[in-house]
């Protein structure tokens, strides 16, 4: 299910009101809600949260009334919560729900399909938090061209049911490309791509993290209640950074500073093979689309 969630250069839409996040050099976000759709396209119900680097907890207390598989009229809830916390270089994030009663038939009209139906019954639904940060490092200590940057994020955390947690990674490089692990799991190993480094240039970077219940209604046997929980409060965090050379042999004697003054770990960052794996791309790596931002 698609759920990217807006970084802080963008607006969100919840409840009717435009939550803008102004870009700076440095700045943070958070904020949480909830959402719903069908046909991997959704927009948010509710939520709270905004261009700082915490927002209060978020509860989720909804209800869709439509036909179930046999036809007869049926009540289906959504309740839950969500949090979510940004420092620089360090993401918190918690979403949890529960859904009762699921019914899903294809003769009733779709809540969100690019366009809202509020008597619609949607086969998509998540809770999620969501939060950030944007920086501008500059590098300096050595010269000449060639020289490339990489990042490493490390997630640690617990998970149960359907849910799934992504990052989009990007950076002020012009032919460098965003990054977008997704995953269902608890805890990854992430590896950027590498970036072109400038010397005493500066260089932008920005982080946006979701995670939390993400569900398919019509994946569950009807009638039968269920929950999901994504326990991300240790943590996603930029573990470290590493800088090639035109040979792609990894140099040192180098220095960052970061308009945040953050002291962000420099090195690359060991980690077991099972979680070399999935920043290599053998986990569950995929880009998503939105059908409606959020």
């Amino acid at each position: 299910m698609s759920n990217h969630l807006l970084n802080n250069k963008a607006s969100l839409l919840l409840t009717g009101v435009v939550i803008s996040a102004a870009a700076s050099a440095q700045s943070t976000f958070a904020f949480q809600g909830l959402y719903a759709g069908n046909d991997g396209a959704f927009t948010a119900i509710d939520g709270n949260g905004g261009p700082t680097n915490s927002s209060n907890p978020f509860v989720a207390n909804h209800s869709f009334t439509g036909l179930d598989s046999q036809g007869n009229q049926q009540t289906m809830t959504i309740n839950g919560s969500a949090w979510s916390n940004a420092t620089y270089g360090k993401i918190h994030i918690h979403g949890q729900g529960t859904v009762t009663n699921p019914y899903y038939n294809v003769a009733n009209s779709p809540y969100f399909n690019g366009s809202l139906d509020p008597n619609g019954s949607p086969d998509l639904l998540a809770i999620n938090g969501n939060a950030g940060f944007s920086d501008t490092f500059t590098y300096t200590g050595l010269q000449g061209t060639g020289y490339k940057v990489n990042f490493y994020f490390r997630l640690t955390g617990n998970v149960s049911g359907d849910v799934e947690a992504g990052l989009n990674f990007s950076t002020s490089d012009p032919g460098g490309s965003s990054y977008n692990p997704r995953t269902n799991g608890g805890n990854a190993l992430w590896i950027t791509p590498f970036y072109q480094v400038d010397w005493n240039q500066p260089f932008n970077v920005s982080a946006d993290f979701y995670a939390g219940m993400n569900t398919k209604v019509s994946n569950h046997t009807e009638g039968q209640s269920y929950s999901a929980m994504a326990d991300y409060a240790d943590t996603l965090e930029l573990a470290g950074m590493t800088i090639v050379d035109a040979n792609g042999v990894e140099v040192n004697g180098w220095s960052m500073t970061s308009a945040s003054g953050t002291s962000y770990p420099i090195g690359a960052v060991p980690e077991p093979a099972s979680l070399l794996g999935l920043a290599l791309g053998v986990g569950y790596l995929v880009r998503r689309s939105r059908g409606a931002k959020k």
